[in-house]
């Protein structure tokens, strides 16, 4: 089964995987697991304001990771980014 990993997991799997339950390690080790160049990005903008001081690796870094863990990385398209704004926003 493949699987996309949001940004707050994949950063658990990185720096605290004590933190994952043991069915999430298991789903990891025995599933195709994707991260997507958002979570990056979201990485990035979180190293560059300070709230993610345990996570030293550049974005360079993580992209070697990712490949180490053999996860995959999903890029993202301008017809996605586009196909947000169709989503409705819950009040």
């Amino acid at each position: 089964m493949c699987y996309l990993l949001d940004t707050q997991i994949f950063i658990w799997t990185l720096i605290s995987p004590e933190k994952l339950t043991p069915q999430n390690q298991l789903l990891l080790k025995n599933n195709e697991i994707f991260v997507s160049q958002i979570s990056l990005f979201e990485i990035a903008i979180k190293q560059k304001i300070g709230k993610l001081p345990e996570l030293p690796l550049s974005i360079e870094e993580l992209t070697e990771q990712i490949e180490q863990d053999n996860f995959n990385l999903l890029a993202i398209t301008t017809h996605q980014l586009a196909a947000y704004n169709a989503i409705p926003l819950l009040e």
